[in-house]
């Protein structure tokens, strides 16, 4: 059998720090020019609430 050679880009979720598979799709957000992902819409509204708390 082959081996895939996809890698899999990791990303932290920044309101709980859980592990982001980058590929698989998530909801996200922009805060100043940089695009955020997440484990969960509810921390994506948490962010939202205060970004700076976050970043």
């Amino acid at each position: 059998m082959g081996t895939d050679n996809v890698q899999h880009m990791v990303e932290r979720c920044p309101v709980c720090d859980s592990r982001i598979n980058a590929h698989v799709p998530t909801a996200g957000t922009e805060h100043e020019g940089t695009e955020y992902h997440f484990e969960s819409a509810m921390c994506k509204r948490f962010f939202e609430s205060d970004p700076s708390e976050y970043t």
